[in-house]
């Protein structure tokens, strides 16, 4: 069961308004989603380092960046470079959505909020023309986002905070 992720965000107060977004439907699980950047991927997550042999905590935890991939079709990629350029603020919520496969609805699963973030890297991906296999494909951005404080929130209000604060 794939997920749809959307995001709204900002770099540096600047809102990641991504009016040619190219999401297949304006409205996902009933909320709005027409002018949030529809992600192809995300990717975090969490490690905790163990004694050798044993599994008692030996340290500080390790939080991965957040790694998105979206199409770069719409206005808001040069505003990734800028903001990954100028080490600029980033601070936004992951909207996650799920197919219920018996009712064939769409679902909002929860939220993924990431503060005090920086865009640490971006990657432009433009696939080959020549290839027949690739020639129709999207231009694609990936972008890594390093973050201090990530909170996750499911639809019925259970929620974890990862913040590097209480990681000290």
């Amino acid at each position: 069961m794939a997920l749809e992720v959307y995001l709204d965000g900002t770099l540096n107060g600047e809102a990641l308004a991504e009016t040619e977004n190219a999401t297949a439907t304006p409205t996902c699980g009933g909320d709005d989603v027409s002018a949030m950047v529809e992600c192809l991927s995300l990717r975090t997550g969490v490690e905790t380092p163990t004694q050798h042999g044993g599994f008692h905590q030996a340290g500080r935890h390790v939080c991965q960046p957040v790694e998105i991939t979206f199409r770069a079709t719409g206005k808001t990629w040069p505003q990734w470079l800028k903001g990954c350029d100028r080490n600029e603020e980033f601070a936004g919520v992951f909207h996650l959505y799920r197919n219920t496969l018996a009712e064939g609805n769409t679902e909002k699963l929860g939220t993924i909020e990431l503060a005090r973030s920086r865009v640490i890297s971006v990657r432009y991906d433009s696939p080959s023309t020549i290839g027949p296999e690739s020639a129709g494909c999207p231009i694609l951005l990936h972008v890594s986002i390093a973050y201090h404080t990530m909170t996750w929130t499911a639809e019925d209000g259970t929620e974890h905070i990862i913040s590097w604060a209480e990681n000290a």
